[in-house]
């Protein structure tokens, strides 16, 4: 009889990039660091009101303005990343801006260190 593997529950996309900013506002203190609200559902009038605001579909998650750096943050496993998203990144790039694509706070993290190593 075979045994059964215990299921892997793997924290979810709000609880990584929470453990992700409680980090970075612990590590790098006067640093501002803004969440980008593009997730989320929403009524078609709210959609319709955000895009108006200037909501901007594929926006990465989160902003460092001091160092003009996007991160993305996606759960460990399960997670998609869209073509809207894809397409963001492309232009952040292309405007000489950086793009990080996180899967979980750890490799947050560990991307954001290295771009700072840089």
């Amino acid at each position: 009889m075979r045994e059964k593997k215990p299921k892997i529950i793997y924290p979810t996309e709000f609880k990584e990039q929470c453990d992700f900013v409680a980090w970075f506002r612990n590590e790098y203190p006067g640093i501002v660091l803004m969440s980008i609200r593009n997730g989320g559902s929403r009524s078609p009038k709210e959609s319709r009101d955000q895009m108006l605001e200037g909501l901007y579909p594929g926006a990465a998650d989160l902003f460092i303005p001091a160092w003009l750096c996007w991160i993305e943050v996606k759960r460990v496993r399960g997670s998609v990343w869209s073509e809207q998203q894809q397409a963001f990144k492309a232009y952040v790039e292309s405007i000489g801006q950086t793009y990080l694509l996180a899967y979980g706070f750890e490799d947050g993290r560990s991307k954001l260190i290295s771009f700072l190593d840089k």
